[in-house]
């Protein structure tokens, strides 16, 4: 079976709550949060971001202390330059022996575990 892998990526407008992602993926509301921002991309300014974290029950006050961390912030620049190197275009982005995924990634790596 190829390998393949998926990372998180901070396109542009989805920058503010991917940092607080970095931080909130042992939390319970991680993918929840992730798939609010992928399914509505259009409203990620931070009176939405906010309503996301507290309908998800998830720690407000963290929220904003985590995204704003220089170590927070510097691994989101780390990761938007190096997936720009690499050819990422939107998110979410697959690569699998070492070629981005064309096409939906769930179905492109649904297939890629059915090999």
């Amino acid at each position: 079976m190829p390998s393949a892998i998926y990372t998180r990526y901070a396109i542009e407008a989805l920058r503010g709550g991917v940092s607080f992602l970095l931080r909130a993926q042992s939390e319970d509301g991680f993918w929840e949060f992730w798939n609010s921002l992928l399914a509505d991309r259009a409203h990620v300014d931070d009176p939405h971001l906010w309503e996301r974290v507290e309908a998800l029950g998830l720690d407000l006050d963290r929220f904003q202390r985590d995204r704003r961390s220089d170590a927070v912030v510097e691994r989101v620049r780390r990761d938007f330059r190096s997936g720009i190197s690499a050819g990422v275009a939107a998110t979410p982005a697959g690569f699998a022996a070492g070629a981005p995924l064309a096409g939906e990634l769930g179905v492109v790596l649904r297939e890629l575990a059915s090999r």
